[in-house]
């Protein structure tokens, strides 16, 4: 019987939670008499703590990244409507620039169109006395006759163009005179 070795392994039965902290892994062997000093083992609650930290941890990132997530939806909702209202003034103050450009223009036209009647009044106050005052016969019937001698001149207030005047011309039955005036 020489040749055979025998080992001892001793059992252990827990019975409270310090001895869990000693207790030897199964498959292992120890000398009776010995303790294993070197071997370390971590208690459970550590580990149940650090997962409820880790746990914490992460709901709080979800959470504070949650938030961010939602503070940018509304910022972006924000500025999309600001935006919109931007483009709707823009839309409204060129319509408000055009409008206004055309009534500049149409102010415009009217001066224009004042100032060539108060020429074409000028014009006309300039011909008869011209033309009647070297002769020293001219007269003045209605607003727009002048006559000087025999021949009577009607001066049409208004701006017409060429065929307008002559149509004028003929319903007084009478011809359209153009003056050709170098100074």
């Amino acid at each position: 019987m020489s040749d055979q070795k025998v080992i001892y392994s001793t059992l252990r039965f827990l019975q409270s939670p310090s001895e869990s902290q000693n207790r030897i892994r199964p498959g292992r062997t120890q000398r009776p008499g010995k303790t294993d000093d070197k071997e370390f083992s971590v208690p459970w609650h550590l580990i149940a703590v650090i997962l409820g930290i880790l746990c914490l941890l992460l709901s709080v990132t979800v959470a504070v990244l949650g938030t961010k997530i939602f503070q940018y939806i509304q910022e972006n909702h924000q500025q999309r409507e600001k935006i919109r209202n931007l483009s709707q003034e823009y839309q409204i103050v060129q319509n408000d620039s055009y409008f206004k450009e055309q009534l500049l223009t149409n102010k415009i036209l009217e001066c224009n169109s004042r100032e060539n009647e108060s020429l074409q009044q000028k014009m006309k106050q300039d011909f008869i006395e011209r033309t009647c005052q070297r002769k020293n016969i001219g007269k003045l019937y209605e607003s727009d006759w002048s006559c000087c001698g025999i021949k009577c001149y009607y001066f049409i207030p208004e701006y017409k163009n060429w065929k307008g005047c002559k149509q004028t011309c003929q319903s007084y039955n009478s011809f359209l005179l153009k003056i050709n005036e170098s100074r």
